[in-house]
């Protein structure tokens, strides 16, 4: 855990450290605006906005005019830039954040397929892929807060599978310590009360057409881990 914390803390002291070189971006397009909107409105302690008075005059892509005045999209990447600008004064450290969240989640995710090394070395692997080169660490589009989601699914499938159901049912948010026959019924019971839609809806809350293929899934491989654990 140590470990993977510092390689996550690692990629937040890096992107301060190349502010002078590579400063806060600025959004270029219309999906970036209206996540900002988003970000602006929560970070203001509001759902959304009034409706402009003469809101034809206002129209853009990806907004909301009527009845109300926000963004189209799910909450999820709007909240994490929210959270940017409320701590550190700009929306893009919640970018930074859910970067630095991804790569703890791939770690957490690759230590249920892999060896402890191993997992480390993935986390690494992402902060490179991730990091300056691609979007979703240059721009307000979003991306890592979608794939924390889908590490928690995997990540949680991965433990259930070997067995390790402690260490599944902490990351799907459930309190508590349950025996192994308690956590056999309550595999069974995922397909039911949507325990593998807990980590699936991280993501609804970003990418709604992408968890409509998670969810189903992951609830069909916890049906499948029921049967083969005697259920």
């Amino acid at each position: 855990w140590q470990a993977w914390i510092v390689l996550a803390a690692a990629l937040i002291v890096g992107r301060v450290a190349l502010l002078p070189v590579l400063p806060v971006p600025a959004p270029v397009y219309a999906d970036e605006f209206s996540y900002l909107l988003s970000a602006d409105t929560f970070a203001h302690g509001r759902l959304a906005n009034a409706s402009p008075q003469h809101p034809e005059f206002f129209e853009s892509p990806h907004l909301i005019l009527r009845p109300t005045y926000a963004s189209k999209y799910p909450p999820g990447q709007g909240l994490m830039l929210a959270l940017g600008e409320t701590l550190a004064g700009h929306p893009y450290w919640g970018v930074v954040a859910s970067g630095a969240l991804m790569v703890l989640l791939f770690c957490w995710m690759a230590a249920a397929w892999l060896a402890p090394q191993w997992a480390l070395v993935g986390g690494g692997i992402s902060a490179i892929l991730f990091f300056i080169p691609h979007y979703w660490f240059t721009s307000y589009w979003g991306g890592s807060l979608a794939a924390c989601g889908g590490a928690l699914v995997v990540g949680a499938l991965g433990y259930v599978l070997r067995g390790n159901f402690g260490a599944a049912r902490a990351r799907l948010f459930i309190a508590g310590r349950f025996d192994a026959a308690e956590m056999r019924k309550a595999i069974a019971s995922a397909t039911s009360s949507g325990v593998s839609s807990r980590p699936s809806g991280t993501i609804a809350s970003i990418r709604p057409s992408d968890s409509s293929g998670v969810m189903p899934s992951s609830r069909a491989f916890c049906s499948w881990i029921a049967v083969v654990i005697g259920v």
